[in-house]
This record gives C-alpha cells, structure tokens and sequence, in this order.
C-alpha cells in the first residue's frame, strides 16, 4: 500500500544516514529523518499532479490558497495534487524534489521555472534558498559565495543539464512533464521529450493582475495559468 511504502522508504532512509560520510560526520546525526524526505508525499495511488516550482507555484500573495492556479488545475482535472515549492526555490532545488518524490507511471509533473541564478544553501539551521535579494542581505555569504558567480554562465548550464535529468527520469517511469516559464531566464534548446508552456508576458504587456503583495500574479493571472496548463494536460 502508499502507506507501507512511505514507511519502508523512510525507514530505509533513516537506517542510511549513519553510513553518509561527509567531513562534518557530527552535523549528519543531529538531522532528522525528514531532512531528507522532499517536502510533501504523494498523496493516491491513482494517476495525480506534482507542481515543483517557486512563489509562483506557492501562490505567494493571494488571500486563499484556493485561489491558486494549482488548486484551480487539480479541481479542473480531478487529479489530486502533491506540491514540492517553496518561496524562492530554485531550479536544482526543484530538481532535487521532484527526482526524489515517489513520481509514478502515468502522473503528470508540472515544473515552473524560475530565474537561473538561484541555488539552495543546506547548513543545519535550515536550507536557505539564495538570490541576489538573499545574497546582499546574507553578509557571511559573501565570503563564500561572489557576485560574480550568482552572475556566471555556470547556473544556466547546471540548470539545463538538471532539466534533461528530470526529463530523462519521467520519460523512463511513464510521468508526463510539463515546464512552465512564467517568468525565468532560460530557454530550452534540447528539450525534446516533455511539453514547454511560455507564459511569460510580451516586453508591452503584463499580467492581467497582481496579488495584494505587488510582487506575484493575482487571482485573475492565476486562472488563465490553470487554464492554458490544463488545455496542456489533456493533449498528453
């Protein structure tokens, strides 16, 4: 059943971590079991979504999560939904998620893509997800990490070969990907086997509305989002 295998897998998980050797063999055992789970389970055994992604994904800004254009797409096609997005998630996070998530034949994975320069931070406290807003106000970062590497050709390189994998992998397991450009900075020149959906808006337009925060797509915005999604999902 879902159930025992969510048990076993976790189970199995825990019994690793002793045996991960890393340089700092302390930090491993003072980690949780669910530190390394993605952050949502499936939910059915039935065909079911996956939405990976950022804010937009989230539904950052809205009154209602019901509101949220991942909501409106699993009530519009009656498949429930497991969501692996955080505010600020980069894609090899994103990536990282979904190539770890019990992802079965026949269920349908839709990625939102975000901005190239983004990557997670793990340390023990918590992960950190790093843009350039989370960079200048990270002060310990910049000893580690400079503006000229957020700023490197090497994210959108590692981005595309993390997309490939991701392709590769539903391709393999029977799952249909969807990526979904809302407003990142990457193309797709060698995507071949999944569907691509550009919603960003042209260079003299913008979205029909925003969320009460200013910064992410509103109620309106997230309706035509499930519908065009959705329009997507049943030519697959």
């Amino acid at each position: 059943s879902l159930e025992d295998t969510q048990k076993e897998t976790e189970k199995l998980l825990f019994e690793l971590i002793p045996y991960i050797k890393i340089e700092n063999s302390d930090l491993i055992k003072d980690y949780s079991q669910n530190a390394f789970l993605p952050v949502e389970s499936r939910k059915t055994d039935k065909p079911q979504l996956w939405c990976a992604g950022d804010s937009w994904v989230y539904g950052s800004g809205l009154d209602s999560l019901e509101e949220r254009w991942v909501n409106l797409l699993s009530q519009e096609s009656d498949l429930e939904f497991s969501l692996l997005s955080r505010p600020g998630a980069s894609i090899p996070w994103a990536a990282d998620q979904i190539l770890r998530s019990d992802i079965r034949k026949n269920d349908i994975v839709v990625w939102g893509m975000t901005e190239v320069s983004r990557f997670p931070w793990y340390s023990k406290k918590a992960t950190t997800h790093v843009n350039i807003f989370a960079w200048e106000k990270m002060k310990e970062m910049h000893k580690l990490v400079t503006l000229d590497y957020l700023d490197s050709d090497h994210h959108a390189l590692n981005a595309l070969r993390l997309i490939l994998q991701v392709e590769n992998f539903c391709e393999k397991i029977g799952a249909k990907l969807i990526l979904v450009n809302f407003w990142g900075d990457i193309e797709f020149p060698l995507v071949r086997k999944c569907e691509v959906l550009d919603l960003r808006p042209s260079k003299s337009s913008s979205y029909p509305d925003e969320a009460k925060d200013g910064m992410h797509p509103g109620p309106k915005s997230n309706r035509i989002f499930a519908q065009k999604i959705f329009n997507v999902l049943t030519t697959l």
